[in-house]
Parts: C-alpha cells; structure tokens; sequence
C-alpha cells in the first residue's frame, strides 16, 4: 500500500473512517463480555477489561490500515487482542474472525466498480496481509502456552510446601 495517488489514500482513510463505526458494533455485539464496553474515552481500562481490549485493538488496526503501516506495527496493535484469543480460541482462522468481518464490512460499504473501489481493493489487499499477521501472533502466542502452564503448576504446587515449612514444629 506503499506507492498510492494522494486521492487513492485519501478514499482510504475516508473508507476506513466510515467502517470503523460498523465493525466496532458487530464485534462489540459479537464478543461475549463486550456488550457492556467502556466509552472509547473512558479512563479506567479495569472497568471492562475485555471491551477496553476490542476498543484500543480496533482503533490501532483502522489506524495502520489507514497509513498503510508495516507487518511490525500490524503486530504491535493486535498483541494483546491476539493473546487474549489464543487463550480463548481453537484456531487462526477462528481467531482472526474479526478481520474477515471487517473485510466483508469493507466489500458492502464500496459497491465494486464504483467510486472508491480501487481504494476498497487496496483495504481488501492490506486486511489479507493484516489477517496473516494475526494468524502468525496466534501460532507464536499459543506456541508459548504449554511453558507457562507449566510454570503456573510449578508455582502452584510450590505455594503449600513453602507455607508448610514456614510453620513452627509442634512442641
């Protein structure tokens, strides 16, 4: 998305702006635990951690689309969604759910063939490689799941020896 007119990235940016209102509905209806979102300005993220999470992950993600950003930054504003749903989910493809939403908002938003479809095909083009990089933090993500099991067993079964030994001997 690199080499775009200046028209070409401004209908981006507007397509961008005009689907994000859209596609925050449908995941905040979709997600359980989300309905009750906070506002996109309130200060305390520990009112609703999860509606926080979809809130701050949809802005970050309109953003990079919007600037045409790279596979780094594509990362960067998803890691903590992506986290939360390698605990949650059973695939990538179920994981990156929300991003095929986001297309198919994109595709009935612009009619193809119609004023902004070039641009609507460079979205289309750039959520692809978006979906990608959601797949790949879901693997990573889910690849380090079986070590911090381990680890929580390790610190669990650790917690009653030390409060074991801790205690006086009987007299």
């Amino acid at each position: 998305m690199m080499n775009r007119s200046a028209e070409t990235n401004a209908r981006v940016r507007d397509i961008c702006r005009e689907v994000a209102g859209p596609w925050r509905e449908h995941i905040t209806a979709s997600v359980p635990g989300a309905g009750a979102s906070p506002a996109r300005d309130d200060g305390d993220p520990f009112s609703n951690v999860r509606g926080f999470i979809i809130n701050e992950t949809i802005d970050r993600i309109i953003d990079g689309l919007a600037a045409g950003c790279g596979r780094d930054r594509m990362k960067e504003a998803m890691v903590t969604w992506m986290k939360l749903q390698a605990l949650e989910t059973d695939s990538p493809e179920e994981a990156a759910a929300f991003l095929h939403q986001l297309k198919a908002i994109v595709r009935d938003h612009v009619p193809a063939g119609g004023p902004g479809s070039e641009a609507a095909r460079l979205l289309e083009t750039s959520l692809d490689e978006w979906i990608d990089a959601a797949a790949e933090l879901y693997r990573e993500t889910r690849a380090l799941l079986p070590d911090l099991m381990l680890r929580e067993k390790r610190r669990t079964d650790i917690r009653p020896l030390n409060r074991d030994m801790n205690r006086e001997a009987p007299r």
